[in-house]
């Protein structure tokens, strides 16, 4: 935004890109006001304001420097706040474009830094320097907070718990949700451009509301959508299975699904604090901040033989041999209903059709086990509940063990329950389904999953929506535009498609948006889907 409005000239007749965009523009706006107005964004500045009296989606901006104050409208703005950024006028209100950075009010060393830059009256010039320095938080700077590092890390939990405290969250949610935000700050330092998006993934995570608020409904109260809270979901949740799987239990075999693991640790945090009896904010900070440092004390008792079953299925998992054999059966012992239990023997077969059978009683366990009017109930928010990814770890489990056994209608039946029962996809199998529709020629299907997740941006979808535009249309212009952005996004996949690079034997563990192990995996579950079909690969090889 600073080099649109003030960078050096680069553009025909020394103009800013902004001037040189205004000239064309200005005559086409009809209404004076609205003219008027346009005219005067090519005068804002940037600046930094002390954020206050946040009510009904607007707050009053204070500039630091010059005390004016502005009607702003923005949201995703809290109090006692510092907001950096451009604030341009529109009627009756101001806004920021693009979204200011956000740094907490006792940050004093923000506003000391903004004084130092407009001494010399070259704030303007000299703002990209500024803000770098910003940004460079001083470690030696003492911080209000110890468990986030990064002001705006901490501006994201600050947003979460205003929301969870208005909404009488307990107290055991919120701590939760500190717990969660560090864990994955710590892993990933997440780059966080708005709060909102991030605190509803907070509050789905956590939230103890009796029906709890669905995806829509935060992405409502956040200002944000749907899709981005179910990508954090599985961000959060997919960083901090990583992590656990990365720990060395005893050298021992890691679970095929590390987020077994996130989930003993999220079922016992939260017993544990429910346990606790504080009387202050600062001894449940305390504890939090001990577990954090000793996470081998994150140990909770469990009451009921579902839960002593479960535990024994979550150390099964961790294990191998003789000890994950006598686990198993100590679990079926207290607790004949467990789907894990079907899952972990499953997982120790290499013949398909034993899979298969263990696999059908898992299912026939986790219905059991929940019961029919669960389903009913919470038809739509599965997964989000700690006690259904049992039978949903073995319903995934299942469908893809039906469609190597050649079953492909039958396994599209099973992966489009799952996403009917949870809509947020957090174990993926759209990607699954996504192929087999292609597979079997339901194209309208494909492009119904597509537009469901329409926000989503991955290999899988991008190269399947060039095989379905091919399909259906044949080597369009739109067929080699999807082409060439899905190439864009993945150059690796090319290699793999084209036969440059041979595909790996042993399918990677880790996949990164845009990286070679995504490349290797799309290539490993779609190759034969391109298997033929030399127009669209004599197309790709061009790119």
């Amino acid at each position: 935004m600073w080099h649109i409005l003030h960078g050096t000239p680069s553009v025909q007749g020394g103009n800013t890109i902004f001037e040189a965009f205004s000239t064309k523009q200005k005559s086409k706006i009809k209404l004076p006001r609205v003219r008027d107005l346009f005219d005067q964004w090519r005068h804002t500045k940037p600046g930094i304001y002390k954020i206050s009296e946040a009510k009904d989606d607007y707050v009053q901006a204070v500039d630091l420097i010059s005390n004016e104050s502005f009607t702003v409208y923005e949201p995703e703005l809290t109090d006692n706040m510092y907001a950096i950024g451009f604030l341009f006028p529109y009627t009756n209100y101001y806004k920021f474009f693009v979204s200011p950075l956000m740094f907490p009010e006792d940050l004093h060393y923000i506003s000391d830094l903004a004084v130092d830059y407009h001494r010399n009256n070259q704030f303007v010039h000299d703002f990209p320097a500024f803000l770098g320095e910003a940004l460079l938080v001083d470690e030696s700077e003492e911080r209000t907070d110890a468990s986030f590092d990064n002001p705006v890390h901490l501006a994201v939990f600050q947003l979460y718990e205003q929301h969870m405290r208005t909404k009488s969250a307990s107290d055991e949610a919120i701590n939760f949700g500190a717990f969660l935000w560090y864990q994955y700050c710590e892993l990933k330092d997440p780059l966080i451009r708005k709060a909102g998006p991030y605190a509803a993934t907070l509050d789905y995570l956590t939230q103890d509301l009796e029906p709890p608020m669905t995806q829509k409904e935060l992405a409502e109260e956040y200002d944000t959508s749907a899709s981005t809270i179910s990508q954090n979901v599985r961000k959060i949740d997919e960083a901090i299975g990583e992590e656990l799987s990365e720990m060395d239990l005893d050298n021992e075999q890691q679970s095929a699904d590390p987020r077994m693991g996130m989930e003993q640790m999220m079922n016992n945090i939260q017993q544990m604090l429910s346990e606790q009896e504080f009387e202050t904010e600062e001894e449940v900070n305390a504890f939090l901040n001990h577990l954090l440092q000793n996470q081998d004390e994150i140990v909770a008792q469990s009451h009921t033989d579902r839960d002593k079953a479960q535990d024994k299925l979550y150390e099964a998992a961790q294990t191998s041999g003789e000890k994950r054999q006598k686990l198993i059966e100590e679990a079926f012992k207290l607790y004949p209903n467990s789907p894990d239990a079907y899952f972990l023997m499953a997982e120790d077969q290499t013949s398909l059709v034993k899979q298969y059978e263990l696999l059908l009683k898992g299912i026939e366990a986790g219905k059991k086990d929940l019961g029919p009017e669960f389903f009913e109930e919470n038809k739509g928010h599965f997964w989000s509940m700690i006690e259904t990814r049992p039978y949903m770890r073995v319903k995934a489990a299942l469908a893809k063990v039906i469609d190597l056994l050649g079953d492909t209608e039958r396994a599209i039946q099973e992966f489009e329950e799952m996403l009917e029962l949870n809509p947020n996809d957090n174990q993926g199998v759209r990607y699954d389904l996504l192929t087999l529709y292609i597979e079997g020629e339901r194209f309208d299907a494909a492009k119904q999953l597509l537009k469901q997740y329409e926000s989503e941006t991955s290999a899988a979808f991008l190269f399947n929506k060039v095989l379905i535009s091919y399909f259906t249309k044949g080597m369009t212009n739109t067929t080699r535009s999807l082409l060439k952005e899905a190439n864009t996004f993945n150059p690796h996949v090319k290699e793999y498609l084209i036969g440059r690079k041979k595909i790996p034997l042993v399918p990677p563990d880790k996949i990164g948006s845009g990286d070679k192990n995504e490349a290797i995996a799309y290539a490993d579950e779609n190759s034969y889907l391109w298997d033929g079909e030399k127009e669209l690969i004599n197309e790709l090889k061009k790119l």
